[in-house]
């Protein structure tokens, strides 16, 4: 798996009209991303307006999504939950099947950075959308994702982890279960045979790591 940091102008990206209230945002930092995938979003989110008086439920209402603030903290920043889910009248996920977005994903004088995980193949698809798209990017890092050799992800090979990590992110995991064994096969480009074997092995070493035993 593949780890891609990429920067952007914030003007030229509200220029695209996507997200509305880019130029609202004086600062934001995303703490963790609980979902991501084409049919969801859900993260949890520091957020500083230029308006003081402007509120995350006001700024996002017509998103398509809940909003819960967690914290109104010092200095204007709000901390707080959120959850977007597309819906049919909604375009598809432009990125596709198989990118994940993750942290460091942050707004700062005037720059969004943001991060995705993806195969190497998927990679070079999102820089060529970005290549084809009206706004400039800089790559700011490309490298295999990295995990502590101590740490359940760590324990597993490249495709064990791209198998495990694209089940839970198209939830696969979620009762009931939002996509199957074939869809999963067909996203990330090999025989479903091949990913349940390499799912299974996954989920044992990641049981183990639990349990204590090996």
């Amino acid at each position: 798996m593949r780890r891609l940091i990429v920067e952007f102008v914030i003007e030229q990206v509200a220029s695209l009209k996507v997200v509305p209230a880019l130029m609202e945002i004086e600062s934001m930092d995303v703490i963790s991303f609980l979902r991501s995938t084409p049919e969801e979003v859900a993260l949890i989110c520091r957020i500083k307006f230029k308006n003081p008086d402007r509120k995350v439920e006001d700024v996002f209402a017509n998103d398509f999504g809940e909003i819960q603030v967690l914290e109104q903290g010092r200095e204007g920043y709000i901390c707080y939950f959120r959850s977007r889910r597309r819906s049919v009248a909604m375009e598809a996920d432009p990125l596709g099947p198989g990118v994940y977005l993750s942290p460091p994903y942050e707004i700062h004088d005037g720059r969004l950075r943001a991060t995705f995980l993806a195969n190497a193949g998927d990679i070079r698809r999102v820089l060529r959308l970005f290549s084809k798209s009206k706004i400039s990017y800089k790559v700011i890092s490309l490298m295999d994702a990295k995990f502590l050799p101590d740490s359940p992800l760590g324990q597993l090979t490249g495709r064990q982890r791209d198998v495990i990590v694209a089940a839970f992110k198209n939830g696969y995991y979620d009762v009931p279960r939002k996509v199957s064994s074939e869809e999963l096969a067909r996203q990330l480009e090999i025989r479903e045979p091949t990913l349940v074997m390499h799912r299974r092995k996954a989920e044992r070493k990641l049981l183990s790591s639990v349990i204590g035993e090996s």
